[in-house]
């Protein structure tokens, strides 16, 4: 049955790509060439610069200006790797945003009843007291300093609120969490962070993200269980104090704001970059400017660091095009991947004519999926498919070669298969790249019809081009031959 959506054989689309492995080696070493001879260009004027300085005579105020800008060249370059490798090697960076791990718990602080009491307003007591003669004073003062006793105590909460709450973030020892996770401790600080509550800061949330959940609650566990193990030296340095934990949580969850975390690290290094790009022509625009002293070592090193940039940017831009190529035109990758798109029988998968004579890497890629063929070598396989053919219609049998193949390819398989065959079947090439009243007719008149494709060169709409002929002329193909 024909199945709309394409499902696309990645074994399949491998073997094609790899095929291409010269050419790719081609382009790879072009990209290398032209990358690393301009770099190497560059870093050699660099070095006949350097080479030259000391002949030039430059007054001492423009040599200082050229000392301080080949010493902020160095910052930037120390900037820029730093910031890459952090970028690079953090764990935030490794974070899905649509699948973040996330793990919370509530740290509440509460402080002695008999504090908490004494801080109270004594609403009742005032109103007495002012109720009776000549207190009204009294009852005022006493009104005024209750807040302030009970501002105190909040002030108290938040004090040591923020002691866990640093505590979680900086002065947790998380090594053994870390091994377990297979990271180093520093790397994990980051993914920590607390926040007041809203409700008269009378508790923080302690909030760990990671790639996944698992991670997020272990690392959560380990801080809560040091925070606790914290509890008696806060209480020596802050007072008598309660501190507990509730509403722990572990989920995973789509975070937003990780897109804003990426963008602004991206947007520093690129900031350095411009402002290594603007130095640098500042550099090149003085005549007598110190410029900093490259090697031959250098230079050469330089050179063929970028060449091998390069060539990997090479072979990745010469494989992603060729994979865009093969999917937007729509191109047969294999028979097994044509066979269950269409829904059709294999008669026979036949490897190209030099499969047997291939050796080395091309023998290896060509062996991928090789299984699905009927035979290693080309003219059993097309013995195999007049075989099968032959059991199924009698002797004399006429049987349309179907294709949207070129009309002289398809001629020769026909005459192939007329050759290798016993007589039993009788084959006609019908190419229907165009459709032509001689092709309509040729389907009629025989008695059954086989779908004709080639890997590379057919293409799907082809094909469904060649199996809607035959519908509506009321004819069902009986499988497919195809040529790899």
């Amino acid at each position: 049955m024909y199945k709309k959506e394409r499902i696309v054989d990645l074994k399949a689309l491998i073997r094609c790509v790899l095929e291409k492995w010269k050419g790719i080696l081609v382009v790879a070493l072009v990209a290398a060439l032209l990358f690393g001879g301009l770099k190497g260009f560059e870093l050699y004027k660099v070095y006949k610069q350097g080479q030259a300085q000391p002949e030039q005579e430059a007054a001492p105020e423009e040599d200082s200006q050229g000392a301080s800008k080949a010493i902020e060249m160095r910052r930037i370059n120390n900037q820029l790797d730093l910031k890459n490798a952090y970028f690079t090697e953090s764990i935030m960076g490794d974070i899905d945003p649509t699948k973040e791990g996330f793990a919370s718990a509530d740290v509440i602080v509460t402080i002695g009843d008999e504090a908490v009491e004494a801080a109270q307003p004594a609403q009742t007591e005032t109103e007495d007291q002012a109720a009776g003669e000549g207190a009204a004073e009294e009852a005022a003062a006493e009104t005024q300093a209750v807040p302030q006793e009970y501002a105190q105590v909040q002030n108290r909460e938040m004090t040591i609120l923020n002691y866990y709450g640093n505590s979680a973030m900086y002065r947790t020892d998380l090594t053994n969490v870390a091994q377990q996770l297979g990271t180093t401790a520093n790397r994990l600080y980051e993914l920590i962070s607390f926040k007041y509550s809203t409700n008269k800061n009378s508790f923080i949330t302690v909030k760990v993200i990671y790639p996944d959940q698992e991670g997020a609650k272990l690392i959560l566990d380990e801080v809560i269980a040091q925070l606790r193990q914290m509890e008696p030296e806060a209480q020596a340095q802050y007072g008598p104090h309660t501190m507990t934990v509730a509403n722990e949580l572990a989920a995973t969850i789509n975070d937003t704001g990780m897109y804003k975390w990426a963008y602004n690290r991206a947007t520093e290094i690129v900031q350095l970059i411009n402002s290594k790009k603007t130095l640098d022509k500042n550099l090149a625009s003085g005549n007598s400017v110190v410029v900093e002293k490259t090697s031959k070592r250098d230079v050469v090193k330089g050179a063929v660091k970028q060449a091998c940039a390069g060539a990997v940017g090479g072979i990745l831009a010469c494989v992603c095009l060729i994979v865009l190529y093969l999917l937007a035109t729509g191109k047969v990758l294999s028979a097994r991947e044509l066979n269950n798109h269409f829904g059709l029988q294999k008669i026979a998968c036949v490897p190209g004519r030099k499969f047997s004579t291939k050796k080395g890497l091309d023998k290896l890629v060509a062996s991928i999926d090789a299984s699905y063929y009927n035979h290693p070598k080309r003219a059993v396989c097309l013995q195999v498919a007049d075989a099968g053919l032959g059991i199924l219609f009698q002797r004399g049998a006429q049987v349309a070669l179907v294709s949207d193949l070129q009309t002289e390819y398809l001629d020769k398989i026909c005459a192939e298969l007329n050759k290798s065959g016993n007589g039993r079947i009788r084959y006609f090439s019908v190419p229907c790249a165009e459709q032509t009243p001689e092709a309509m007719a040729a389907i009629e008149n025989c008695d059954a019809a086989v779908v004709v494709a080639r890997a590379e060169r057919s293409s799907y709409k082809g094909v469904g081009d060649v199996l809607s002929i035959l519908s509506l002329l009321g004819r069902e193909a009986v499988g497919s031959i195809v040529f790899m």
